[in-house]
C-alpha cells in the first residue's frame, strides 16, 4: 500500500506531533424514506446521500483547529480510505478523491494470494490494468469531502502531556 496521506482540513496539515494517534470514521447519512403500499409492499425512495466523518486524534501538540472556518463549507483530504470490491476492471468512484493520494488496486488471484496492481483515474471512473486469473479487484481510494464542521472538542492530560481532539463534519 502506498503511504499514508497527511490529514489535511482546509488549508491546515495536521502536524505529526498533534496525531501520533489518529481516527477517521464515516458514517452514511441519506434522504431515504420508506414506505408501505397499500398491499403491503414496502417501497423505498433515496433522495440523496452523503458522510459524515469523526476525526479523532491525540498528540503531543494541540491540532491548531481554533482558525478553521467553522461558517463555510471546508475541504478534508481524508485519511480513512474508502473501498469496494468488483470484478469489472471499470469502477465509478462515488464523490471526489484526493488529488495527491494513489489508488490502491489488488487483483485477488486465490483464497490468499493478492497481487497489487494499477489504475488510473479519469473523470470519476477509475480503470484497473488487468491481471490474468484475477477473480476480483479490491480497488481503494482517499476521499476528498467538503464539509461544514462543528467546532472541535479538546482536552488536556497535563500528567501525560497529550492533547485529544475531536472533530465532526458532514457532507454537503
Amino acid at each position: 500500500m502506498s503511504q499514508q496521506p497527511d490529514l489535511i482540513i482546509g488549508d491546515l496539515v495536521i502536524p505529526v506531533r498533534a496525531r501520533t494517534t489518529v481516527r477517521q470514521s464515516y458514517e452514511p447519512l441519506g434522504g431515504v424514506a420508506r414506505f408501505r403500499l397499500s398491499d403491503g409492499t414496502l417501497v423505498q425512495q433515496t433522495h440523496w446521500r452523503r458522510l459524515r466523518t469523526l476525526i479523532q486524534g491525540t498528540g503531543w501538540v494541540p491540532p491548531g483547529l481554533d482558525l478553521l472556518d467553522y461558517d463555510s463549507p471546508v475541504i478534508i483530504d481524508c485519511i480513512n480510505p474508502r473501498s469496494v470490491w468488483t470484478p469489472a476492471t471499470a469502477v465509478v468512484i462515488p464523490g471526489a478523491v484526493r488529488p495527491d493520494a494513489d489508488l490502491v488496486v489488488h487483483a485477488v488471484l486465490g483464497t490468499d494470494d493478492y497481487v497489487q496492481t494499477e489504475a488510473v483515474l479519469d473523470a470519476g471512473t477509475a480503470t484497473i490494468t488487468p491481471v490474468p486469473d484475477a477473480q476480483q479487484y479490491l480497488l481503494r481510494w482517499y476521499p476528498r469531502l467538503t464539509c461544514y464542521l462543528d467546532r472541535p472538542e479538546d482536552a488536556l492530560d497535563a500528567a501525560g502531556a497529550d492533547w485529544d481532539w475531536q472533530l465532526t463534519a458532514e457532507e454537503i
